[in-house]
């Protein structure tokens, strides 16, 4: 199990990889194929969330320090 103070975006995405690498392997039969993959769809998920929310933080601090406005903010793509 993972270290509780390793991030929960770190903890999924590692997940999904391990996921990733199982189906890739070929080696499950189809309904664990299916719950994996739905297992994966969901962290997917979850990490596009999070990514998300640290975008909106990094866009947020950028506007209080004045060098991005809001209008910018919202026409650029995630960095990461």
């Amino acid at each position: 199990m993972a270290d509780k103070r390793t991030p929960k975006f770190e903890q999924s995405m590692k997940q999904l990889e391990e996921i990733v690498a199982k189906l890739e392997a070929g080696n499950v039969d189809l309904d664990e194929r299916v719950e994996l993959f739905k297992k994966g769809m969901a962290l997917a998920r979850e990490c596009e969330t999070a990514l998300k929310a640290a975008q909106e933080q990094v866009d947020s601090a950028m506007r209080n320090d004045g060098t991005v406005s809001s209008k910018d903010s919202a026409d650029q793509d995630i960095p990461f």
